[in-house]
């Protein structure tokens, strides 16, 4: 019986052992896994996070150029706006006072008033448009030095009138010839200026 018992208790002994091994071995294997499964969820998630953030920064930098697009197109608009309605005030002054020979006071009065409220607006526009895309501005602004120069020439045209009639109308009526080509050169400016603010929004937003 003595001789017995411990051959069994051998037995029993490596059973045992073999059992603990075997689920050591099973343990660590499965953690193994565990600890594979989780790196990778780390890393899908860390993927996931950088894809969101340039998803989210190109989202913001298209946002940012429709926004900036939109007010250019807004000041450039404006800015035709403003041009277009001094020009007709221009030669509504002078075709008046060629026509009629005489420099009307209450004509004449009514384009300072004109003038003094759109040439702030044009200057306005045109600072907007130098922040919001040099370029533009670089190519409105030789235009807008002749229109206002040509404004200045008006001027000093309608207060000659107060000493020397006769010269003050020979003058408005040489500049309407003048106003004349400068509202077709701003024909061609301006359709480049909108044709430019499309391009450049295209090419932001591309």
């Amino acid at each position: 019986m003595n001789s017995v018992e411990p051959g069994i208790a051998s037995i029993l002994l490596a059973a045992i052992a073999a059992g603990v091994g075997s689920y050591a071995g099973a343990y660590m294997k499965v953690k193994a896994e565990v600890r594979a499964a989780t790196e990778g969820l780390r890393q899908t998630i860390e993927n996931l996070r950088e894809t969101t953030q340039a998803v989210e920064s190109e989202k913001a930098r298209i946002m940012i150029d429709s926004t900036m697009g939109a007010e250019l197109r807004k000041a450039v608009y404006a800015l035709a706006t403003a041009v277009h309605a001094l020009m007709h005030a221009m030669c509504w002054l002078s075709w008046d006072t060629q026509a009629r020979r005489v420099v009307r006071r209450d004509l004449s009065q009514a384009y300072d008033a004109e003038a003094h409220k759109l040439i702030p607006e044009i200057f306005g526009q045109m600072a907007v448009i130098q922040l919001l895309d040099p370029q533009l501005h670089a190519h409105a602004l030789p235009f807008v030095e002749k229109l206002v120069q040509l404004d200045v020439d008006y001027g000093n045209a309608i207060v000659l009138a107060e000493r020397d009639a006769d010269t003050s109308v020979m003058r408005l009526a040489e500049l309407l010839d003048l106003s004349a080509a400068l509202v077709k050169e701003s024909d061609h400016v301006f359709g480049a200026e909108m044709a430019l603010s499309r391009a450049d929004l295209t090419a932001r937003v591309a």
